[in-house]
């Protein structure tokens, strides 16, 4: 007589080795071979416009600066900015520290930090960027 776990053993095994042909499909039948159909990856969720204040004032490039298509590093770069770079700053975003801006006839958004006040003229008074008060935190 057989032990009955070697014998289980033995049957599991078994049908182990049949699994891969059990999938694999029946001969003469279209589909065996085939991978199953793809499901359709949800897209993430598009992210919500960035609310951005009206804001007029020149600036400069003060470190070089990518000109981004939105107010994100995740956003994909329109130019590369050198230092010295005039730009017209047309916004700043309200929940962040960008500055929506015009180079030429791109339009588009650069840290704020990455540019400062450019003086609008000889003599002229330096334009001045808003500065957002600090918040501080209630004990």
């Amino acid at each position: 007589m057989t032990d009955l776990s070697a014998l289980r053993r033995r049957s599991l095994l078994g049908l182990l080795a049949l699994a891969p042909v059990a999938c694999a499909g029946a001969p003469g039948d279209p589909a065996a071979g085939r991978r199953p159909a793809r499901t359709a990856t949800p897209k993430p969720a598009a992210r919500p416009a960035a609310a951005v204040a009206p804001l007029g004032a020149t600036v400069q490039v003060v470190r070089r600066a990518n000109l981004r298509r939105g107010p994100s590093t995740r956003d994909p770069v329109l130019a590369v900015l050198p230092v010295g770079t005039r730009l017209q700053a047309t916004g700043r975003v309200e929940a962040a520290d960008w500055l929506r801006v015009r180079h030429g006839r791109i339009e588009g958004f650069v840290q704020a930090d990455l540019v400062e006040p450019a003086a609008t003229g000889a003599g002229a008074d330096e334009a001045v960027l808003p500065v957002e008060p600090a918040t501080t935190a209630e004990p």
